[in-house]
């Protein structure tokens, strides 16, 4: 059955038309939101913003797609200011890719005739502080073919991240939660990692893995490998000492642990901009 329906308020203009289980959405999302698999693909023609009094919910299977654009100041992506959980699990996971990937069918029509490649969509940008405390949690969802479009936060430097975690977060349960993900194809860097703990995650076949700029984020547990470039980039971070019962010991995140870093382009850490101490020195000044 085709339906088509519209959601119209002075800052919402939300079309979302299912048609053959397809289901386009664009706008602003100024209510709670479950996808589900009954639904997919769901296709971002533009943008979807997620508003602050909104928590969108993503069930295990469900399929979401970005609409292609050749100029990349119109590729798709997704801004979540108010909340987002994905449930996927190990068996049955979240998929954002591009539209012209037809792993799930040829949805385009086009058969082989367009392949999706790294940088077909924009990002994904996870925005804090939040006011209403909302929860952002992604479980076992798979990102790729995207990094076509620098978020506003980052207007320098060709970083281009396909996932982008906020920098600020109003409280310790505010922290993105990310449990066996997996990040790849992205034009610039697979995450950006502000204040979040990945674990039992993946970042491979990205021009760079991981762009790190707050302290507080942990990464444990994960996989860093086949990318093109660094594997893991920092910029702007604050240098600290942790105690330990045989002493201070320096460290530049909460928790790195247990990672395996392994045949990417450049199997060293990458430091650029101003690294700072918690004493107030520099401790090095390269930028790469």
């Amino acid at each position: 059955m085709h339906s088509l329906r519209y959601f119209l308020s002075a800052f919402l203009l939300i079309i979302s038309l299912n048609l053959s289980s397809q289901t386009y959405v664009s706008g602003v999302l100024t209510s709670d939101d479950f996808w589900e698999p009954e639904g997919s693909p769901y296709i971002i023609t533009d943008s979807l913003v997620v508003a602050p009094e909104a928590i969108l919910s993503i069930n295990a299977g469900t399929v979401v797609m970005f609409r292609y654009h050749p100029d990349p100041a119109k590729k798709s992506y997704m801004k979540v200011n108010g909340g987002i959980r994905i449930f996927g699990n190990q068996e049955v996971r979240v998929y954002f890719t591009s539209e012209r990937d037809d792993s799930f069918g040829d949805l385009n029509g086009d058969g082989n005739a367009t392949i999706p490649r790294p940088g077909d969509w924009g990002y994904v940008e996870l925005n804090c502080p939040n006011p209403l405390g909302n929860e952002y949690y992604l479980g076992w969802t798979h990102f790729r073919y995207g990094g076509g479009r620098n978020p506003d936060t980052i207007a320098s430097r060709d970083f281009y991240p396909m996932v982008s975690f906020p920098d600020e977060i109003m409280n310790e349960r505010d922290m993105v939660d990310v449990y066996g993900c997996r990040f790849e194809y992205s034009r610039g860097v697979g995450i950006r990692m502000g204040k979040a703990y990945v674990n039992v995650s993946t970042v491979t076949n990205c021009r760079n893995g991981i762009l790190i700029t707050s302290s507080n984020c942990a990464l444990v547990n994960s996989y860093i490998t086949g990318n093109s470039g660094y594997p893991i980039c920092f910029d702007g971070l604050t240098m600290g000492m942790n105690s330990q019962d045989d002493g201070a010991r320096s460290f530049f995140i909460e928790d790195f642990a247990e990672n395996f870093i392994t045949d990417n382009g450049q199997n060293y850490f990458a430091i650029g901009g101003d690294v700072r101490s918690v004493l107030g020195d520099y401790v090095a000044m390269p930028v790469v």
